[in-house]
């Protein structure tokens, strides 16, 4: 389950661009970056490069979960699987930590 905006970039190492993944605190779900605005503006501001992607995961899942709906998005080709930029706020940041420390 997720919100994406902009283009969807192939993990055959085409054209890629600007990748960005946002997660959510535990009193809210991927829909909150829709309903304020802010899913649409990041896209809009950037000029269309931007692939930006809302996730719902769950503020108990680790590291292993965070992985799994990345390869998930990257088999479905809405991510490249190239490096990406997260915004974790609050307890989303549990699964950040934790496949940091699986690295």
């Amino acid at each position: 389950p997720y919100l994406h905006c902009g283009p969807r970039y192939a993990a055959d190492g085409g054209s890629n661009g600007p990748e960005l993944v946002l997660l959510h605190g535990a009193a809210f779900t991927k829909e909150n970056w829709r309903t304020s605005g802010i899913l649409a503006q990041l896209c809009e501001r950037s000029g269309g490069t931007l692939s930006a992607t809302a996730l719902d995961l769950s503020v108990k899942s680790d590291g292993l979960r965070l992985a799994d709906a990345f390869d998930s998005l990257r088999d479905e080709n809405v991510l490249s699987g190239n490096p990406a930029s997260f915004v974790s706020p609050s307890a989303s940041g549990k699964a950040m930590v934790h496949l940091g420390e699986m690295s």
